[in-house]
């Protein structure tokens, strides 16, 4: 079923040339191309220490690769016409929220100012953070601020999810929950990149990058 408020995605298009990334003298990881359409799902696996968050970093624009290129609807993300960054959401491992604010402040604080939090509950509840709202998110325990860190995510109409083991510190119920929605994107064209150290325990893949076998 849509949800309402959320903004059709589709006829999108991201695509990575060759992507080649070193530190200082050491190659983190080299000869990375995907193209990532509409309804899809781009898992980057491998174990940790392989270049899974940096490669994310790359295609994010957060980090400047040593040779190669990233593109959104044929444009690279780094021309002041592409759009890209306007249909990005993403979640690295540090959760972003601000610790002096409560779990209902840092979501308030990034929902759309036509949005309240009440119309979060079907999360809220699914993820068990009803009771933990006045909580300031220094006292929340490190799966209850992922869970809010991932309620922003929920609840923006990006169309592209870049999510960095977003299954990681959730429980069993948190988890089956969060894969339902990740799928519910999908199946309303929105497109998702999410790395994993665990085999089996993400959502099935549409392409794969593993950084085990370059």
């Amino acid at each position: 079923m849509k949800q309402e408020g959320r903004r059709s995605v589709t006829h999108h298009n991201l695509q990575s040339n060759f992507l080649e990334l070193y530190r200082s003298d050491n190659l983190i990881f080299s000869n990375i191309s995907f193209e990532l359409s509409e309804g899809q799902h781009l898992l980057i696996s491998g174990a940790n220490g392989t270049g899974k968050t940096s490669l994310l970093r790359v295609i994010c624009g957060l980090t400047i690769p040593t040779d190669g290129t990233v593109m959104w609807d044929e444009l690279a993300t780094n021309n002041v016409d592409c759009t890209y960054h306007h249909h990005l959401a993403y979640l690295g491992h540090k959760n972003a929220l601000i610790s002096e604010l409560t779990a209902k402040e840092n979501l308030e604080y990034s929902l759309d100012r036509h949005r309240s939090v009440m119309s979060t509950n079907r999360i809220l509840e699914a993820f068990d953070l009803n009771k933990y709202l006045d909580q300031y998110a220094e006292k929340l325990s490190n799966g209850q601020m992922r869970k809010v860190a991932l309620t922003r995510i929920l609840l923006s109409d990006k169309t592209l999810w870049i999510l960095d083991e977003p299954l990681a510190n959730i429980d069993p119920p948190g988890k089956q929950f969060l894969l339902t929605e990740m799928q519910a994107h999908l199946e309303r064209g929105g497109m998702l990149i999410t790395t994993s150290n665990v085999n089996n325990e993400t959502l099935k893949s549409n392409l794969e990058i593993n950084l085990d076998n370059p």
